[in-house]
């Protein structure tokens, strides 16, 4: 797949290798599937507040046979990001970040590395 920007693909790879990654506004889903493209995780987490957006992931990750792997899930912030050991927070303002991170702070804290 050759759709990651430099910049998403930066933030990739900081993150460490994990069971499970969580997508935070996954949008059309590159990111996710980079991830199990890459062998960062073996399960990803793809989470948006938009279910068109949301439906785009889905359908990528179809064309590449790997829905299998991926858990979807319209909501906000990393309300169900609490099976992952990381999580990634990309393309989306600070202030954004700022306010998922203070709604669902136990679940921050709880991850092993948090990429922003």
């Amino acid at each position: 797949m050759d759709m990651l920007s430099w910049r998403l693909q930066q933030a990739i790879d900081f993150l460490p290798v994990c069971q499970v990654i969580a997508d935070i506004g996954c949008d059309h889903g590159y990111a996710g599937l980079a991830l199990l493209q890459q062998g960062k995780a073996k399960r990803v987490i793809a989470c948006d507040i938009s279910a068109p957006s949301l439906e785009k992931a889905r359908r990528l990750f179809v064309r590449y046979g790997r829905e299998k792997q991926v858990d979807f899930f319209v909501c906000d912030g990393l309300a169900r990001a609490s099976g992952a050991q990381a999580a990634l927070l990309a393309g989306m303002g600070g202030h954004t970040m700022v306010q998922i991170l203070q709604k669902d702070v136990e679940i921050a804290h709880a991850l092993e590395r948090l990429v922003l």
